[in-house]
């Protein structure tokens, strides 16, 4: 696809040498004039990646589809960077967009979600599924991690960009064979201010796709010493499970007596590094605000 009209050849221009914005600018374009224009998709700028109130996190651009009954899913995260970047920076974009993958899965509870990263003009698609250690490489499929030299130009290969954008579009949930590619491994860049990545403890860890209802804390405490996937008891909240509010629902208290309503269900097993140096097991939990809490049994404490 050829930079066909004098709007998108201008847009092209400006993602070659000016800062982000421009990039982002030039891809929205594309998202709603060349790939995303039925009255179905929704292209919005800077929001976050779950509708939580307090979530203060900022995705370049989301795509989401609004059926004729009013239903919403997100269908794709796009992170941007502009086009002179380094290495580091494209490492970062592409562990932005995991993270936002990993908290969409955690709070809706789907098995998996497509995402985009962008540099300038040029990009790379990619899949995420619950349980999966990272992204998994979709257009181009190939296994270069953080590499500029594995993203594609609009200017040369945009029909493809396009043909890639509109199986997307077909598939909201990627399938199976799209994971038959095995994921990258994990980088740790270090995120921008306001971003953190809570939500990957618990969708892209080892067992992940596992319930607390089928995994015990003490099967967690040797893979989490193993692999360092463990949280650190002095940055979190410590949580005392109070009372069972039915199947669903468990109310904790802080240690100074205030009480939280939680979610059974998003309670994860989790080892935990205490004060004594030791990891053990335990379970998690992320509040809507980012708030990482643990607690060492799910099981009331008993009253006096």
């Amino acid at each position: 696809m050829t930079l066909h009209t004098p709007q998108l050849r201008r847009l092209w221009q400006d993602a070659q040498s000016r800062p982000e914005w421009a990039t982002t600018k030039f891809w929205e374009y594309i998202f709603n004039h060349n790939a995303f224009s039925g009255r179905q998709w929704v292209v919005s700028s800077q929001q976050p990646p779950t509708y939580d109130d307090g979530d203060l996190r900022r995705v370049d651009l989301v795509v989401e589809q609004i059926d004729d009954s009013a239903n919403v899913a997100t269908l794709l995260f796009m992170e941007a960077k502009r086009a002179n970047v380094t290495r580091d920076e494209v490492q970062q974009v592409e562990y932005q967009a995991f993270t936002a993958c990993c908290a969409n899965l955690y709070s809706t509870q789907r098995p998996a979600i497509w995402a985009m990263t962008c540099v300038g003009s040029r990009t790379r698609l990619w899949a995420f599924k619950y349980g999966a250690d990272y992204l998994t490489p979709f257009f181009p499929s190939s296994d270069g991690l953080s590499a500029i030299d594995e993203y594609v130009e609009f200017s040369v290969k945009g029909a493809e960009i396009i043909g890639a954008l509109d199986f997307i579009q077909k598939n909201p949930a990627p399938p199976n064979s799209v994971f038959e590619h095995p994921s990258s491994p994990r980088p740790r860049p270090i995120l921008p201010p306001h971003w953190h990545d809570a939500e990957v403890a618990h969708v892209a860890a080892p067992g992940a796709s596992e319930s607390a209802q089928t995994l015990s804390p003490g099967s967690w405490t040797a893979q989490a010493e193993a692999q360092g996937s463990y949280l650190y008891a002095a940055q979190c909240t410590a949580l005392v499970v109070m009372e069972k509010l039915g199947d669903s629902r468990l109310r904790c208290s802080l240690l100074n007596g205030t009480l939280i309503d939680t979610v059974s269900e998003r309670w994860m097993p989790c080892g935990i590094l205490g004060d004594s140096g030791d990891i053990l097991g335990g379970f998690s939990y992320l509040g809507h605000s980012g708030t990482q809490y643990y607690t060492w049994t799910l099981e009331p404490k008993r009253q006096e």
